[in-house]
């Protein structure tokens, strides 16, 4: 069982980093835009990296594809399988029993991080120059950190 918990995990790992990557290419593309507009100039030129949409589509798009059919053989009706994390295989009550253990650390480490990222982004004035995207990577770590909790905790208590 164990090795089907960590897979998910890892997955889920890699759709919110790509995810990330793909939203801080985007950023820094409308702050391109942004200056275009302020200072309309008769030639202008914006670039976007193509890597960070080539890599989703490549890796993202058949993660959320595979958990979306792994959740699927699970749950019935198309709203369950979108909303339902594919994490939760639960067959007895003490697989119940872990997922909520899990659940709940997941929770409790919401507590600690949502004050640590809003703390991180005071930072944000003195980072701005270096990193534009520096909320975007601050706002992603909060999935991530949730992820790990919950998955360290469910590997802690099977």
């Amino acid at each position: 069982m164990k090795k089907t918990v960590l897979q998910p995990a890892l997955l889920n790992f890699v759709l919110v980093a790509l995810a990330g990557w793909v939203l801080s290419s985007l950023y820094m593309y409308y702050i391109q835009l942004a200056e275009v507009i302020k200072k309309p100039e008769p030639s202008w030129e914006i670039t976007i990296s193509i890597y960070p949409f080539f890599f989703f589509l490549l890796i993202g798009i058949p993660i959320a594809i595979y958990l979306t059919k792994k959740n699927k053989k699970k749950h019935r009706g198309l709203r369950k399988v979108l909303m339902m994390p594919s994490e939760f295989e639960e067959s007895d009550e003490r697989e119940r029993y872990i997922t909520a253990k899990a659940c709940r650390s997941s929770y409790i480490t919401m507590m600690f991080i949502g004050p640590l990222a809003a703390g991180l982004m005071t930072f944000y004035p003195l980072v701005q120059e270096q990193l534009p995207y520096y909320p975007i990577i601050v706002i992603m770590l909060i999935p991530l950190a949730q992820i790990a909790a919950y998955f360290i905790s469910f590997n802690k208590n099977i």
